[in-house]
């Protein structure tokens, strides 16, 4: 086995990789992947280093400098003449104990913006503002496995006046204490994958900074969300996969955040749901503006369905808590449904209330009860055995997916053969297919609005 010589210099180690032949598997298709899992580039869209593997003649016209795990703790040659030009460098799993030493590369490479210094044990110094002129262009910067708590990171984040993008993944950040109003002011992005953030009160003190737009808080353990008003105003992307979060109610917090689009929440198993697809509706339901669930794009279609599907679900709820509006107990019961159920009051105002008879106790052969229709689109047939209590906004999100449909401005009718001429209009999305005395044999019809 071939061993690598301990305390090598950077110089000689960038020469060793890029004008000696040896960067061959470095640009393989595992250590891309192996780079894109370190620096989490699916949620940092952190790009560049793929070109890694590409044998260089004249290390002045590199860019972008992979040298993790070659045993570099210093420098002794002038970078500027040997790599002047460098914008991305990875310096992780390397022998450096203090940024001291890392600044002492990084001061020679005025254009370096984007650093990994993951898994060094760095030492920070009694004043980090000294080292700033080092890193007066970084803007991304990526250190995990470093074994910093939130405080020491706010410590060292003085030698980084520019920084927008920061990844601690994998570190000791129990609690983020509280930050003066100074620091992090150009943060847009910030992974705190991996760390042991329990509790919801600990994040909520991010919600300060002015510019956060992505937060990654995968893996975390989180056990509960309560977003405090008026905070976290830019916040567009939130990735809350694998954490303990088992109710409702916290999911429905996320809605207070105002900008919230993009949202992944993956791998919370303490929630009662038939399917992942439930799950997502369930989310889609509670959560207004967004846009984007677990990667998948949120159509018009399916936030209708999901909306009409909560408000059909939790109907009988809000019924007896407003029938009881004007008992001792009533307001109560009335706070109670809103505080669970938050949206639900917009949701009546979009699609109307929900109907006391649709909660009536029906006949066990209508429920189990199965017609064989005939779905139409165009010069498209497909029959379908489906029950007569489902809800024709259940048929519709059916048929939009049966025939592959994209447009929401659609219109849903019914006939049978004993009236051809008759078409009925699917008119309300929450009764079910019986009210609209749909048999077997019948035919649905999908045509463009008018």
């Amino acid at each position: 086995m071939n061993k690598i010589k301990p305390n090598v210099e950077f110089s000689q180690a960038l020469s060793d990789r890029y004008l000696k032949g040896s960067t061959e598997g470095y640009a393989d298709k595992l250590l891309i992947s192996e780079l894109r899992d370190e620096m989490n580039a699916p949620f940092l869209e952190l790009v560049g280093f793929e070109k890694v593997g590409q044998k260089q003649s004249n290390l002045r016209e590199l860019r972008i400098a992979v040298l993790d795990h070659l045993c570099i703790d210093h420098t002794k040659y002038d970078l500027g003449e040997v790599c002047p030009n460098i914008e991305e460098l990875d310096l992780s799993s390397n022998l450096f104990d203090s940024w001291v030493g890392v600044a002492a590369i990084t001061s020679q490479l005025p254009r370096l913006a984007i650093l990994n210094v993951s898994d060094n044990k760095l030492a920070i110094p009694e004043n980090p503002a000294s080292l700033k002129s080092a890193f007066s262009n970084l803007n991304q910067l990526q250190m995990s496995h470093m074994d910093y708590s939130w405080k020491a990171i706010v410590q060292a984040s003085a030698m980084w006046p520019r920084i927008e993008v920061l990844a601690v993944p994998n570190n000791n950040i129990k609690s983020l204490e509280f930050m003066d109003s100074d620091v992090f002011n150009q943060l847009r992005v910030l992974n705190l994958e991996g760390n042991h953030i329990e509790s919801w009160e600990e994040v909520n003190k991010l919600g300060q900074l002015p510019n956060l737009e992505q937060l990654s808080l995968y893996g975390c353990g989180l056990k509960n969300i309560q977003v405090k008003e008026n905070s976290f105003s830019r916040l567009s992307k939130l990735s809350l996969s694998n954490n303990r979060i088992t109710q409702w109610e916290h999911i429905s917090e996320l809605d207070k955040l105002p900008m919230l689009v993009d949202l992944k929440l993956c791998g919370n198993l303490g929630f009662e749901v038939n399917s992942q697809e439930s799950f997502s509706q369930g989310i889609i339901a509670r959560i207004g503006n967004l846009q984007v669930i677990n990667g998948s794009q949120i159509s018009s279609v399916d936030r209708r369905g999901a909306e009409l599907d909560y408000l059909k679900q939790n109907g009988n709820e809000y019924l007896i808590a407003l029938s009881q509006q004007h008992s001792p107990t009533g307001e109560q019961q009335i706070r109670n449904f809103d505080a669970k159920h938050p949206r639900y009051k917009f949701l009546v105002q979009k699609y109307g209330p929900p109907e006391q008879g649709e909660y009536a106790t029906k006949p066990t052969t209508l429920k189990n009860a199965l017609i064989m229709l005939r779905l139409e689109w165009g010069s498209k047939q497909i029959s379908k055995k489906l029950p007569v209590t489902m809800e024709v906004q259940k048929l519709k999100v059916l048929i939009h997916r049966l025939f592959n449909l994209h447009s929401s401005e659609l219109t849903f009718f019914s006939y049978g053969p004993k009236n051809p001429g008759l078409y009925i209009p699917l008119d309300n999305d929450l009764r079910p297919l019986s009210f609209y005395s749909i048999e077997d044999g019948d035919t649905i019809v999908v045509k463009e609005s008018v």
